[in-house]
């Protein structure tokens, strides 16, 4: 018995890792027990990097190895951005058509080694250039929606031709709704006298990075900036690749938190480190082992205790970490499997006797992601997967000896453990190049009543955000970084009803300083209503006040005035949560300023407020929920009769991400970077089909398994 010990004392040492969905019981990749609860094998899902990796190769086949034909192609179908060292990869620069001299170097370097020009016959050179001033977007990337009369015209299926139509006419709504509302924020800020200060970058430079290729007893210059292939300046290094110092890192970790002698420590868990060009493509999912059906369970049911192992699953590659041991939530009286004390609150999991006391109790276990750029600057990003102490007591600083809370527990399991999580780490909006059709994995066949498949069905929802974003007139964001959590939740005042819940979050939406009040406004209502049109298009159904935009909405509607707050201003808006108050206290305590409503909106009953807080730095405009989140969640199932199923429930869930318009949306969202009837547009229109096709296949293979367990696909409500 570890020395830590004793029956009915555990003490929980937590690891876990990064980003969000949450599942029923699981076994081997499927979200459903087999009746001996063995492990069932699936075959992986198709990925979007062997989609990626395809595509290049199939471009190098066509470019032959001609130095002049690379040059010329990454000149023409890649768009220059600015930023130092090596971030998106080539695979990130091609599946976004655009990237900095080091990207787009590093992209005709795999182009040329895949028509066979030997690595030793390349090298990369660079040499410091005066930073240029950045110049602001003009207006939204092309879309295939642009051209909705041509890409119609060459649809056949009347299902797909009723999406599109109904995937046009909501963004024709949202695109209205983003431009009223910014006016509106443009008018608080103008009231509060705020204005965005653009830093000054005179006498900067930046790092150009070019290829040089092998030339008898030469090197022959191959750099897409000019028109002729030689760099603006002459080499000060040269090497055979990119030293480490270069890449963009990412490190996924998580991090257990426990109460010790009236103090609080971290533990680090699992942990991933990796270049962020290594992800750029890859669907990213996190969680535990056992209930995400990727390690077999090693207790019985007569177990007082159960383990839980930390797991991140990079596409098909498993890393596992340490498992640890919880107490066995224990059935309430009359044994409802529906219900549940949480033994770390109370109960006695051995059947009598005293009520287990936790000794050094696991308060909160935490998802961290930290972005590492080439100068070694870290941006840390922090989500909770569970907190038991709460915000209340972190800000007021009696974390240490605070009260800890029970954990949920929705039939029978710890709902915060037995959850998976997506991540999005997103470098830009996926382009259609012409003559460069990516095959995207068939969306349509994809399974979400399986791991991977749900994996991947999210990973494409996660990915129509940058491209929704600018298309709503937000600016160009560089690194976003987006989770998706679907989590299981119980009905409320102790019904038996279950529900599966997804929520969005966007943790990192950054951006270039606005020019002026007007584009800062635009820019953060088109990064709010981006992360609502994500839940619109899950479905399900949505609290009022669930998300800043639900409380912004609620509070114009009644009239309420609005509150601009500083950093060193003691003012808070009336009725908020004491959780809201010490949210705000933090905030303003980074040293940034506020715009809430004056009074939070109250609907059924029920009060809940958000914010704006304006960076003073890069003068962003970022929303902000009460929860600590940015976007609310909808739920699914449990609505309308009791006793619904776990199982029930998370297949109305599975049918909201099955709907074919979403399936549309992963493609007519996709830039195409040219004109109407352009090579690119056409693979749009033949991808569109291909997938609903599948779609429609997958959906009867979905109905019958759904039924086989007593459940009903649902139909979502519409689009708002």
């Amino acid at each position: 018995m570890d020395p830590h010990t004793r029956p009915g004392v555990r003490r929980l040492a937590v690891v876990v890792l990064t980003v969000v969905a949450l599942v029923p019981s699981v076994s081997q990749g499927v979200l459903a027990q087999t009746a001996s609860g063995s492990p069932t094998s699936v075959a992986p899902q198709p990925t979007l990097t062997s989609a990626v990796d395809a595509a290049i190769a199939s471009r190098a086949t066509r470019l032959a190895g001609d130095p002049a034909a690379v040059r010329g192609y990454v000149a023409a179908a890649i768009e220059s951005e600015r930023y130092e060292g090596a971030l998106k990869g080539p695979r990130g620069t091609f599946l976004t058509g655009s990237g900095n001299s080091t990207d787009q170097a590093l992209l005709m370097a795999v182009l040329l080694e895949g028509a066979g020009v030997a690595r030793s016959s390349v090298r990369f050179a660079s040499c410091e250039v005066m930073a240029p001033e950045p110049v602001p977007a003009v207006g939204p990337p092309p879309i295939a929606l642009d051209h909705v009369a041509e890409l119609q015209a060459g649809i056949g299926d009347p299902d797909v031709l009723a999406y599109v139509a109904e995937l046009d006419a909501f963004r024709t709504r949202s695109r209205e709704r983003v431009a009223a509302a910014a006016a509106d924020l443009t008018g608080m800020l103008t009231e509060a006298g705020w204005t965005p200060q653009r830093a000054a970058s005179q006498g900067s430079t930046a790092t150009h990075v070019w290829l040089q290729l092998r030339d008898g007893d030469g090197w022959l210059d191959l750099d897409p900036s000019t028109e002729t292939g030689a760099p603006p300046c002459s080499a000060v290094a040269t090497s055979d690749g990119l030293p480490d110092a270069a890449w963009w890192t990412v490190r996924l970790r998580l991090t257990a938190e426990r109460q010790a002698d009236g103090a609080l420590v971290e533990v680090p868990a699992l942990e991933v480190t990796s270049r962020l060009a290594d992800l750029a493509s890859s669907r990213i999912t996190a969680g535990f082992g056992e209930p995400m059906g990727l390690v077999a369970p090693v207790i019985t049911a007569e177990d007082p205790e159960l383990v839980y192992t930390p797991v991140l699953r990079i596409d098909d590659v498993t890393t596992a970490g340490a498992p640890f041991r919880v107490i066995r939530p224990a059935a309430p009286d009359g044994g409802d499997p529906l219900g549940g004390f949480d033994p770390f609150g109370g109960g006695d999991p051995f059947g009598g006797g005293e009520e287990p006391v936790e000794m050094d109790p696991v308060t909160a276990v935490w998802l961290d992601i930290d972005l590492v750029d080439p100068a070694g600057g870290v941006r840390s990003l922090r989500s909770e997967v569970f907190d038991r102490l709460g915000v209340v007591a972190r800000v007021a600083g009696s974390a240490g000896t605070a009260s800890v809370q029970p954990l949920d527990v929705v039939t029978g399991a710890y709902a915060a453990l037995d959850s998976t999580w997506h991540v999005g780490l997103l470098l830009g909006a996926m382009r259609q190049l012409d003559d460069d059709p990516i095959a995207l994995p068939d969306l349509g066949s994809l399974d979400p009543l399986t791991t991977d498949g749900l994996a991947g069905t999210m990973d494409a929802l996660l990915r129509l955000y940058p491209a929704i974003r600018r298309d709503l007139g937000g600016e160009p964001a560089g690194v976003s970084v987006l989770l998706g959590a679907v989590s299981q939740a119980q009905g409320a005042g102790g019904t038996s009803d279950v529900r599966t819940r997804l929520a969005f979050d966007a943790l990192l939406v950054p951006g270039p300083s606005p020019v002026d009040t007007a584009s800062a406004a635009r820019d953060a209502q088109a990064t709010l209503l981006a992360e609502a049109m994500l839940v619109a298009f899950a479905g399900g159904e949505t609290g009022p006040l669930d998300d800043a935009r639900g409380v912004f909405t609620a509070a114009v509607s009644a009239g309420t005035p609005w509150l601009m707050i500083g950093p060193l201003d003691a003012a808070r808006p009336t009725g908020a949560s004491a959780a809201a108050i010490a949210r705000i206290s933090a905030r303003l305590a980074t040293g940034v300023s506020l715009i809430t409503p004056a009074v939070a909106p109250t609907v059924d009953g029920m009060s809940r407020t958000a914010w704006w807080f304006v960076d003073p730095v890069t003068g962003l405009v970022r929303d902000e929920h009460e929860s600590g989140r940015h976007q609310g969640s909808v739920e699914y199932g449990g609505k309308s009769s009791e006793n619904t199923s776990r199982w029930r429930s998370f297949c109305d869930f599975a049918w909201g991400l099955r709907r074919g318009f979403v399936v549309a949306a992963a493609a007519v969202y996709m830039g195409t970077g040219g004109a109407a009837g352009t090579e690119a547009l056409k693979a749009v229109r033949t991808i569109v089909e291909a997938q609903e096709k599948s779609r429609k296949t997958q959906e009867e293979a979905m109905r019958i398994a759904c039924a086989r367990q007593g459940a009903a696909g649902g139909g979502p409500p519409p689009l708002p």
